[in-house]
């Protein structure tokens, strides 16, 4: 097996985090990087999306995504550990009026990280 190397703490912004395909496919695939070792401990993943969320209820969708879709176990202290790196933000970015502050305030914090926006 091919050694795994870490890449440099970031950010991501995932739009749309709350629907079908993030549920079922992204958050597994980054839930398997951090297990494997390829996510760093500081990075953060924030999700954004329409529905009313506060970061502990969308953690328990990604939780229970996670055990639905991916036949993982959300009490598994890894899949756990993953978790802390999971923050929300409800936004309705198809509004020209909508209020970024809220993503703004979550990304405030993060000079010199890698920013990647999944839309």
């Amino acid at each position: 097996m091919a050694e795994v190397v870490p890449v440099p703490p970031f950010d991501r912004v995932v739009f749309g985090a709350s629907g079908d395909l993030a549920r079922r496919k992204l958050f597994p695939a980054l839930v398997q990087r951090f297990k494997d070792g390829q996510i760093p401990a500081s990075s953060r993943i924030v999700g954004v999306a329409r529905q009313p969320h506060d970061t502990a209820g969308f953690r328990r969708v990604v939780a229970e995504g996670f055990r639905t879709m991916a036949g993982g176990d959300p009490d598994d202290p890894l899949f756990q550990e993953f978790l802390t790196l999971v923050a929300y933000v409800a936004l309705d970015a198809t509004r020209p009026d909508g209020d970024w502050s809220g993503l703004k305030g979550a990304l405030a914090d993060a000079e010199g990280k890698v920013r990647v926006f999944y839309l």
